[in-house]
């Protein structure tokens, strides 16, 4: 484990909860594999809508 990392998961650092609708854009492969290892059920959307509860643009 690196220096200063917290050993929080990731998914739970961004507040992620089953049944949030997510649109991400240029998510590394890491941070999206290293969010669906945390198990939540997520609704991923294929563009930005109306009353999404996360987005991640990277």
């Amino acid at each position: 484990m690196a220096a200063g990392y917290s050993g929080t998961p990731l998914a739970k650092k961004l507040s992620l909860k089953d049944g949030m609708r997510v649109w991400r854009l240029g998510m590394p492969d890491s941070v999206a594999n290293e969010i669906g290892d945390a198990g939540f059920v997520l609704e991923l959307l294929d563009r930005p809508q109306v009353n999404l509860d996360c987005a991640h643009i990277s």
